[in-house]
């Protein structure tokens, strides 16, 4: 239900800006704990993604990318892929550039990259931050090569239904076909749901 949604969004956001998440202390504890917490669910994130790209030598994106952990990881993971961090918070780029890689000023509104130039998205529980989602579809749309894909991995809760998710890629101009949602299995339970976008294939 979109109201609900809307009420939930809104506390997480409000939580964040309370607890200061995005100042140097609060991005330094987010940084400490949060790796421990959601690395199984990188682990996967990270699978994923080297079963996607394969050997080629890909550009993927971390959209959201914050501390920059799920960047490393699939860095290591993925030695030809070339990878970019697009992160808003200020605090957040210069922590994750300090342990190595690429990470720019970006939303995902406005992602300073080039059209049709990245072959892999991902995002991970940063679009309940987002504050347009039709813009975003809409700007990820226009930076994904032909047949190139984004993940946009959020909290099961915060997370888009499937009318909404209809709704908004309409609203984006985004070929249903090419828009879908799902659960992101787990083994004892399963907090994580998934917006995929393919891009259009080549002519």
């Amino acid at each position: 239900m979109p109201g609900v949604r809307a009420v939930i969004v809104r506390a997480i956001r409000g939580f964040d800006r309370r607890s200061g998440i995005f100042s140097p202390h609060g991005a330094r504890l987010y940084a400490a704990v949060s790796p421990r917490v959601l690395r199984p669910f990188y682990r996967r994130v990270v699978d994923d993604a080297a079963r996607f790209v394969g050997e080629r030598d890909a550009l993927i994106v971390d959209l959201g990318s914050g501390p920059g952990e799920l960047t490393r990881m699939v860095a290591e993971r993925l030695p030809r892929a070339r990878m970019v961090g697009v992160e808003p918070a200020e605090v957040m780029r210069t922590m994750a550039s300090a342990r190595g890689g690429r990470f720019v000023d970006g939303r995902a509104e406005a992602i300073p990259l080039e059209d049709a130039s990245v072959d892999l998205v991902v995002s991970t529980l940063s679009a309940h931050h987002w504050s347009d989602m039709p813009a975003a579809l809409r700007e990820l749309d226009r930076v994904l090569r032909p047949g190139a894909e984004a993940w946009i991995y959020d909290l099961r809760f915060a997370a888009y239904g499937p009318e909404d998710l209809a709704r908004i890629g309409a609203e984006a101009g985004i070929e249903p076909v090419r828009l879908s949602r799902s659960i992101v299995p787990g083994r004892l339970v399963r907090p994580f749901a998934l917006i995929r976008l393919r891009a259009t294939l080549a002519a």
